[in-house]
């Protein structure tokens, strides 16, 4: 399959300058998995440079599944890109109803804020009134996004500070009931209560789980650990996806390289609900999932670079799905108390650490804010990453 799809991206290359038609082929079907890996082997190689003719033929064609999502590995692996067509669809006029232009609008924002912000900063005032919700919401919370934010001492991770509050941690029997799909589903998620009052102090949180790029940092300076599962796997080993696959003890490990620590699960939880009381940040029905994060239903069975969906009101990418994140607390019962101030756990528990936020393999229950599972310490899953955090003086 992989001698195929290079002798069909050669084809592209090779006929381009005679006849366009293989390229517009290309094009009409991009998004669809048979044809992925030709597109980026043809903008990789990059001879004759077709980034921009190519996105000139994709624009003319109603999005497929898997639009976003090759679109930016193109952005990431091309070997020259052309932000032109990015800019030329943003400046579109969006029409009242429009949801296949909507689509690829909201893809040319995220690439241009990531590439070339200030050339965004031109359109704001348009953009803020922009038809699509996704394309206002995120243009109007990217002030937000810096707002408290500081660097890591390593890892170069933006930490978004988290500010001091009380909410009401857990979720509530008939939450539980909803979501439960069987008898011993329901069972798991009674872990969840009682729904209670827990107040912390301020602190700093990752804005995204650790990626592959800089875990790699990591292990460069740390030759003696392990390398995390799927490690090699193409569909798990981008720079910019999640880290999966790594001990909790390994976490740990990161964490104190990097200057900070793993959070508790009540700074998670807090961190994620950002101020709702939803299932979801975004709400409590399975769509305001699908909008923010990624899951069974919609990830098509792998992890995706961190920051392809919006983030919540504290900032915080991929709170929801994608990848399950470690937490700092051994897995104790509600009716141990928690401490005012870090929400740390008292008492006896068992012999698991937490992981919390779903993953891209689990289905829309397991992303709750809510829900929480154990794991042992120096057990490996390639379903859990992690996200440190930072304590505040």
């Amino acid at each position: 399959m992989g001698f195929q799809e290079y002798l069909a991206a050669r084809h592209v290359a090779n006929r381009f300058v005679e006849d366009q038609g293989p390229l517009r082929a290309l094009a009409a079907r991009f998004g669809e998995s048979w044809w992925r890996e030709a597109t980026l082997l043809l903008l990789a190689a990059g001879e004759p440079p077709l980034f921009k003719p190519l996105f000139e033929e994709v624009w003319k064609h109603e999005p497929k599944e898997g639009f976003e999502e090759l679109a930016l590995g193109c952005v990431r692996e091309a070997a020259e890109v052309s932000l032109a067509p990015f800019e030329e669809v943003l400046a579109r006029d969006p029409g009242k109803d429009d949801g296949a232009l909507w689509r690829k609008q909201a893809l040319a924002l995220r690439v241009l804020r990531d590439r070339a912000p200030e050339r965004v900063d031109a359109l704001a005032e348009v953009l803020a009134q922009h038809p699509s919700p996704e394309i206002a919401e995120t243009f109007e919370r990217a002030p937000a996004v810096h707002k408290g934010a500081a660097q890591s001492k390593r890892g170069e991770h933006e930490l978004i500070l988290i500010p001091a509050g009380k909410f009401q941690m857990g979720s509530t029997k008939k939450e539980q009931k909803r979501w439960a799909e069987s008898k011993s589903e329901a069972s798991w998620f009674a872990n969840e209560s009682p729904r209670h009052l827990v107040e912390l102090e301020a602190f700093q949180l990752c804005k995204h789980p650790v990626t592959n790029a800089q875990y790699a940092r990591f292990l460069e300076e740390h030759p003696e650990t392990s390398e995390p599962e799927r490690w090699s796997d193409r569909e798990y080993n981008h720079e910019d996806q999640p880290v999966v696959g790594v001990t909790w003890h390994e976490a740990q490990a990161y964490c104190e390289w990097a200057g900070l620590v793993l959070p508790t699960e009540a700074q998670w939880e807090y961190a994620c609900r950002a101020g709702e009381t939803t299932a979801f940040w975004a709400g409590d029905g399975e769509d305001d999932l699908a909008r923010v994060g990624w899951y069974a239903k919609n990830s098509r069975g792998r992890p995706h670079p961190v920051g392809e969906k919006p983030e919540n009101p504290f900032g915080l990418l991929d709170m929801h799905g994608n990848v399950f994140e470690w937490c700092h607390d051994w897995h104790r019962p509600y009716s141990n108390p928690a401490q005012a101030g870090s929400g740390e756990r008292t008492g006896e528990g068992g012999s698991n650490r937490v992981y919390r936020g779903g993953c891209f393999d689990r289905g829309a229950q397991s992303a709750r804010s809510a829900c929480r599972g154990g794991l042992h310490p120096s057990f490996r899953w390639g379903l859990v990453g992690f996200r440190p955090a930072k304590r505040l003086p």
